[in-house]
């Protein structure tokens, strides 16, 4: 998933103006409410749930993101200011799932074992951005929304994979790394 996030923000901006028929002048605005959202996730809200089940924070971010891409492929006219909602709730969505992701790799390998985990998923994510590059452009082309319909779809999958990690991670590692909160 890190690999389209990636690649899907650089379509923000000929989506809004192409697609949703935002000015110009207006899409430098989303991109301090990005950069806002964002901060303000990490520095005020990411601190306050880390107290809670890390699996949980990501199926939140994940949702968020879902949620914001979902609007963004349902909007049909100018609104500038759903629009940056949507954004809001992207940059918080991703903002949220990723520490959680990098704190969950780093909880989960030990040692030399960590060492080649992280050269492992930093080769896979290399790999998969060329890869992503190549096809999201093609995706863009076809049809812009179908850049963020695959990546919801992809948000689908990783929500999957995370409900499944849930249930099979051991009640004692569940109780000492968070409460619920949900």
């Amino acid at each position: 998933y890190i690999t389209i996030g990636t690649h899907l923000s650089l379509y923000f901006v000929p989506y809004m103006s192409e697609v949703l028929g935002v000015e110009k002048s207006m899409i430098s605005l989303l991109s301090v409410v990005n950069s806002a959202t964002m901060l303000t996730t990490l520095i005020f809200i990411n601190p306050i749930i880390s107290r809670c089940n890390t699996i949980n924070n990501m199926m939140i971010g994940l949702i968020l993101q879902a949620i914001s891409l979902f609007s963004l492929v349902m909007i049909s006219g100018t609104n500038f200011f759903l629009v940056a909602f949507c954004i809001m709730l992207f940059a918080a969505g991703f903002g949220i799932f990723k520490p959680f992701v990098d704190s969950m790799l780093a909880e989960f390998t030990e040692g030399e074992a960590r060492a080649f985990v992280y050269s492992l998923v930093n080769t896979a994510i290399s790999i998969l951005s060329a890869i992503m590059g190549f096809v999201s452009g093609y995706l863009y082309d076809l049809n812009p929304r179908l850049i963020y319909i695959t990546s919801i779809f992809i948000l689908s999958l990783c929500l999957v994979i995370l409900v499944v990690l849930k249930r099979s991670i051991p009640v004692d590692y569940a109780n000492t790394h968070g409460t619920s909160c949900l």
